[in-house]
């Protein structure tokens, strides 16, 4: 019986009911293949795609995908639309993959309807992105109780993405794939339950959830839990654990991982402070693209915290987290043009990087240009004051623009005229104070109309 023998050769093949034994497996499943049993024809494949009881065979693997696929195998079907799509043991073929994976998913394989409803939402391999589309495939193997489908699909209705917003039915979703064991689901559940979407903030039940994430390997749920025990939120304060949940995720190369336990390294939070240390982790983290550990990087090149001191070093991987949007960073490279340290001065640029930083929130950066703003319209009074002055002076040939640098005579008057001018105009003592650095740069300053 071709069932039987293909029966019997999947569970010597897993070692169900019997001890594994992958040549017993591939001798049944030939048998029942030969018969024209596309279940057996299935696993056979598999058997030669990873060498499982019989030399490795990538050719004949396929070739017994295709005769599988052929019968209506739908399993068969995905597996040629992931190897067509990926290259593996044929030429790359994104049409194929498509048509293989649509063919199987008009016939209810979960996997196959899932993975339509990403391509559809990421615009891969398909002529048209649809949100809608992809919503509609997700719920289809989401409906048959897949559990990827059910994450992405509870994530369509947190974000409104292709359906109508509904964070119930989002939780309801998550929920589902998370007793499933499916970690993704569980993270989020975390991030939901911390943040307080669509419920009542509850950091016990956000460091839990995450707890379940990480015992399954899911590295950004080990990092939230660390911040957890490191913030004694939803758990025992302890920064020892936090930091034996960061090692983990940094042990798996997580970015945020690296960096959280590079920071604890230079606090000697949890851990012996170790500035040498802190800067190997900031420095994997950063070459991975990570702007925070950028920014902390520079910050101790600037200093010679952990490494030499090396401004120019430091320059670079401020202005590299500060091109990935990080506003701590957009802030420093202001300062760092500012003051003309390891770049040339140049107000214009730094005036350029507060204001990037300004928008994203940025209380320091909100408060310099404030108070730039307020000396730049001081100094254009206490030009238009030395103007008036100059008229009256008869000095008035003095007041025409130099074209050289076309700067003003008044930005020539030495300080103690200036801060005289200052106390003539009444001016407050911050802005009088403050608005000097913006007078000895007023060559590069781009200053109001006098």
């Amino acid at each position: 019986d071709v069932r039987a023998s293909t029966a019997l050769g999947i569970c010597y093949y897993i070692g169900w009911g019997v001890a594994k034994d992958h040549k017993k497996a591939v001798e049944l499943l030939r048998t029942a293949s030969n018969a024209g049993h596309g279940i057996a024809q299935y696993n056979l494949a598999v058997c030669y795609w990873n060498g499982h009881g019989v030399e490795k065979d990538l050719k004949t693997a396929v070739n017994l995908f295709h005769v599988a696929a052929d019968r209506g195998n739908t399993t068969a079907q995905c597996s040629l639309s992931q190897i067509y799509e990926r290259g593996i043991g044929v030429e790359k073929n994104v049409n194929l993959s498509m048509k293989f994976c649509h063919n199987a998913a008009r016939q209810g394989h979960a996997g196959a309807q899932h993975y339509l409803g990403f391509c559809f939402e990421t615009g891969k391999g398909i002529e048209e992105q649809s949100l809608q589309k992809a919503a509609e495939y997700y719920r289809l193997a989401a409906e048959q109780g897949y559990a990827p489908a059910e994450h992405n699909l509870g994530n369509c209705y947190l974000g409104g993405l292709g359906v109508e917003q509904d964070v119930n039915v989002a939780i309801e979703l998550h929920q589902s794939a998370a007793k499933k064991g499916f970690p993704y689901s569980q993270f989020q559940l975390g991030n939901i339950y911390h943040t307080g979407i669509g419920v009542k903030k509850d950091y016990k039940a956000a460091a839990e959830w995450w707890e379940k994430a990480s015992k399954q390997g899911l590295a950004r749920a080990l990092v939230n839990l660390g911040v957890c025990h490191e913030q004694g939120q939803g758990v025992e304060k302890s920064a020892e654990k936090a930091v034996g949940l960061y090692k983990k995720a940094a042990a798996r190369g997580l970015e945020r991982g690296l960096f959280n336990l590079g920071f604890c390294y230079y606090r000697g939070a949890g851990v012996e402070k170790d500035l040498k240390k802190a800067v190997e982790l900031y420095s994997q983290a950063a070459v991975k693209g990570f702007p925070q550990a950028q920014h902390h990087l520079s910050c101790c090149y600037w200093n010679g915290h952990g490494v030499e001191k090396d401004i120019k070093v430091a320059v670079m991987w401020c202005r590299r987290a500060a091109d990935k949007g990080y506003a701590d960073a957009q802030y420093g490279l202001g300062h760092i043009y500012e003051v003309g340290e390891g770049t040339e001065r140049d107000i214009k640029e730094a005036l350029k990087w507060h204001a990037r930083a300004a928008r994203q929130g940025h209380k320091e950066a909100q408060k310099a240009l404030e108070l730039k703003e307020r000396c730049k319209v001081a100094l254009g009074d206490l030009m238009r004051y030395y103007k008036m002055e100059a008229h009256l002076a008869g000095l008035t040939r003095e007041l025409r623009l130099r074209e050289s640098d076309n700067a003003y005579p008044f930005l020539r008057l030495p300080k103690e005229k200036v801060l005289e001018l200052a106390t003539k105009m009444r001016l407050e003592q911050e802005q009088r104070e403050s608005f000097l650095e913006l007078w000895e740069a007023g060559r590069t300053l781009k200053l109001p109309a006098a």
